[in-house]
Formats: C-alpha cells, sequence, structure tokens
C-alpha cells in the first residue's frame, strides 16, 4: 500500500449536524470561511482520528482526502484540526467536477497526484456506503470508520485504527 485517501467529513472530523451541513453549502464556489470559523470557536476541534495516528501514518505512506465538500471548507478543516500534517493530495468537489461520489474520479485523481497507477496500493477510508461504492468503483481497499454517535465510542469494522496505524 502506499496511499491512503480519507473522507473528511465523519471520518477524519465529526462533523454532523444541520449546522455544518448548512455551512458546507453556503462555502461552495467561495472562499469565506467565516461561519466556519465562529461555528468553530463555539464547538471546538473534532478529531476523529488522532493527529499522532496520522503523522504515524504519513511516515509510511502517501496521505490524501477525497471530500464531496467544498475545497476552501476542506483546506480549512485540514488545517484547522491536523495543524502539524500536510496531506498529499486534497481532492474537493470543485476538483472532480460533476463526477461526485460513488463515481472513482475523485480517488483516481488522488492517485495520479500521487504517482500511483495501481488501486490495490490504495485504502480509502470512509464512514458511510458511498465511501464504500466508490472505493470499489475505484479497484481500492476500503475501511469502514465511524462513530455510533457517542463522543469516544466507535465502532471498528474491519479492523481498528490501531491496527490501522501499524500497517
Amino acid at each position: 500500500m502506499q496511499l491512503i485517501v480519507f473522507d473528511l467529513d465523519n471520518t477524519l472530523i465529526l462533523t454532523d449536524g444541520p449546522e455544518f451541513d448548512s455551512i458546507r453549502r453556503s462555502l461552495a464556489g467561495k472562499n469565506d470561511i467565516t461561519a466556519l470559523k465562529d461555528y468553530l470557536s463555539r464547538r471546538g476541534r473534532l478529531v476523529k482520528i488522532p493527529e499522532k495516528c496520522i503523522t504515524e501514518l504519513h511516515r509510511r505512506f502517501r496521505l490524501g482526502v477525497f471530500s464531496r465538500a467544498p475545497h476552501a471548507y476542506v483546506s480549512f478543516m485540514l488545517k484547522y484540526c491536523y495543524p502539524h500534517t500536510a496531506f498529499d493530495v486534497v481532492v474537493g468537489y470543485e476538483d472532480v467536477g460533476r463526477l461526485f461520489k460513488p463515481h472513482p474520479y475523485g480517488i483516481r485523481k488522488a492517485m495520479s497526484a500521487s504517482g500511483i497507477t495501481d488501486p490495490n496500493e490504495v485504502l480509502y477510508v470512509g464512514d458511510d456506503m458511498t465511501d464504500r461504492v466508490t472505493a470499489e468503483n475505484a479497484g481500492c481497499r476500503f475501511l469502514h470508520w465511524y462513530w455510533t454517535g457517542d463522543y469516544g465510542k466507535i465502532i471498528r469494522h474491519p479492523v481498528c485504527l490501531d491496527e490501522l496505524c501499524r500497517i
């Protein structure tokens, strides 16, 4: 495996709720992230995967993010929640035209930017069925990673994050 691509919302960062959805939609095609900054100042960092683990993975693999969210939102959230990690490739919805998930174009774009041609060298980490189908359509491996709704309580399938960090 050479590349791990993460979904952002509810995979790397816990962003459930209508307020986050509204903020994401308001950022479409814009770079003004004032509403996002205001919301985060009230709510705080919501990291699902600790930066220590991301840093450990980044020592061994290229890391990417593929999200349906606007690029300005994705970039800001990564800098806010993972300030010491420079992801190798970030693909937002503007980067895929109308080829949204479950179309594999976003993963393929991350692969291309990373110089990878074999999808077997890619792991996509996501939180829902759309992410799973996206990985299947791209021909890469998939890790389903999601919360049960209780902060700190995690369902792990098929492997836990500790196992992912030890790959």
